[in-house]
């Protein structure tokens, strides 16, 4: 999880170029690390201190479990493991308990909505 704060911080900036970049990576884990991606964003949901990644994480993890129909993505979902599913959603569920930020608690509970059973 904290090898995706950089990417976060990039995707967060101003800086067009390094957005694109840091998405392209994301794009790559997605592909190729489905469940590391998810193990990393989920962990950033329960053990960063910081709001703003919370939320970020909370956003991600929506747009690669659900599929698409705007862009066309496929979920991630049907790639991973039972075990992975089941740590999402423990820790969307711990996440919801514990956030005390309100902008950051809103992107958690639409999240564990959204994932597909």
């Amino acid at each position: 999880s904290t090898t995706l704060i950089p990417l976060l911080d990039c995707i967060l900036g101003i800086d067009n170029t390094q957005r694109t970049l840091a998405e392209k990576q994301l794009s790559l884990l997605r592909q190729h690390h489905p469940q590391d991606l998810l193990q990393a964003l989920t962990k950033l949901l329960t053990a960063s201190l910081s709001p703003q990644y919370r939320k970020m994480a909370a956003v991600l993890l929506k747009k690669y479990v659900a599929f698409s129909s705007d862009s066309g993505q496929e979920s991630i979902w049907p790639a991973v493991s039972e075990e992975v599913k089941n740590m999402v959603k423990e820790r969307l569920l711990g996440a919801l308990e514990a956030e005390e930020d309100a902008s950051a608690h809103v992107p958690v509970s639409y999240t564990h909505l959204t994932l597909p059973t």
